[in-house]
């Protein structure tokens, strides 16, 4: 399963959608995931919230800085590169965003830090971040979740909506987007509703598009 099919086939309106596989930028490579995402990001911010992290920014990718530099420690780094993550991701989600993260069992430690920062950062933004990744080692307690079958994911559907009506054609197509994961599941359900693209016609669930 590659997240960003899953998000190519949602077609959600008026949400930016930046699907970015990590394996280009290198196993382990300091915020290799993060120099992708800068990459995607750089379309859709102005100069204006751009301009104060240009320096810092620019030691992940040069072309960005124009001349300007930034002689810090690696904890200032850190700092500054997740006070810039930070802004440019939330400026982006102020009208929702979808990002995904593929192969992100390569991520390196510092993508990890910055990784945490940042979701606490886009708590309240209409965001939906996806991570899909190989086993990783167990930190903490490990609950196993398997793919759910249509019937299945319907039942979790129907509880998640207080219904025992949905319209077959959207479950046919909710069930062909998320593979079954209830954690993708989940979260496109929670995201159609934000969007208002989640309604009642005839006393069953349907949607206003086609997913």
């Amino acid at each position: 399963f590659q997240a960003e099919d899953g998000i190519r086939d949602i077609g959600v309106t008026g949400v930016q959608t930046c699907a970015l596989p990590i394996s280009s930028a290198g196993a382990g490579v300091p915020y290799g995931p993060f120099i992708e995402i800068l990459k995607g990001l750089l379309p859709l911010v102005s100069s204006e919230v751009l301009e104060p992290h240009r320096a810092v920014l620019g030691r992940l990718l040069p072309s960005i800085a124009e001349g300007r530099k930034a002689d810090l420690d690696p904890e200032e780094e850190q700092v500054r590169l997740r006070a810039a993550f930070a802004d440019l991701l939330d400026h982006v989600a102020t009208g929702g965003l979808v990002v995904s993260f593929d192969d992100w069992h390569e991520a390196d430690d510092l993508s990890r830090r910055l990784f945490d920062y940042v979701m606490r950062r886009l708590e309240e933004r209409p965001a939906l971040v996806i991570l899909v990744g190989q086993r990783l080692a167990p930190r903490g307690e490990v609950l196993e979740l398997g793919l759910l079958g249509r019937e299945p994911l319907g039942e979790m559907v129907q509880a998640m909506l207080g219904t025992n009506s949905l319209d077959p054609a959207f479950l046919d197509a909710f069930h062909g987007l998320t593979d079954g994961h209830p954690l993708f599941a989940e979260a496109s359900l929670q995201l159609l509703l934000e969007q208002d693209l989640l309604f009642r016609q005839g006393g069953a669930w349907t949607t206003r598009e086609p997913l």
